[in-house]
């Protein structure tokens, strides 16, 4: 007799294990295909717009916009992502709006050592954290 009740709690708990392990595959895939059609929308309206601008880059005068005119690469691309997450930190607390279209207002990121690139990347992670914790909390 406690031979059958232990192959019973056996089968209840490994079919319990069975669901969770299923129903987190579930969880998974959704958030695979959540990603796949969100990847596929970007795509499209990428090639779109390229389509459009028949692949013709815009022409910015280095007095607009003196980031993409820097002659090193590693500056160009830290301090792009230095405005996007001075961006996304002014979405959610517009303490220090500023009309300044020119992008003269925010210095240049010019070496990896830089602390504003720990702002950066704690931007970059609450981003992508937004669909980890809606699909999995």
């Amino acid at each position: 007799e406690l031979l059958t009740i232990n192959k019973s709690c056996y089968y209840q708990h490994s079919s319990s294990n069975f669901s969770i392990l299923s129903s987190r595959i579930t969880e998974y895939s959704r958030f695979a295909r959540g990603i796949l059609e969100c990847s596929s929308f970007c795509g499209l309206i990428l090639w779109l717009r390229w389509r459009i601008t028949l692949s013709n880059k815009p022409h910015i005068h280095p007095d607009y916009n003196y980031i993409t005119h820097h002659p090193n690469k590693l500056t160009r691309v830290l301090t792009k992502m230095y405005v996007h997450a001075v961006n996304l930190g002014l979405l959610f607390a517009p303490t220090t709006l500023s009309p300044d279209w020119s992008y003269q207002s925010i210095d240049l990121v010019e070496s990896w050592w830089d602390a504003r690139n720990l702002y950066t990347a704690l931007g970059y992670l609450m981003v992508l954290a937004i669909p980890v914790i809606t699909c999995f909390f």
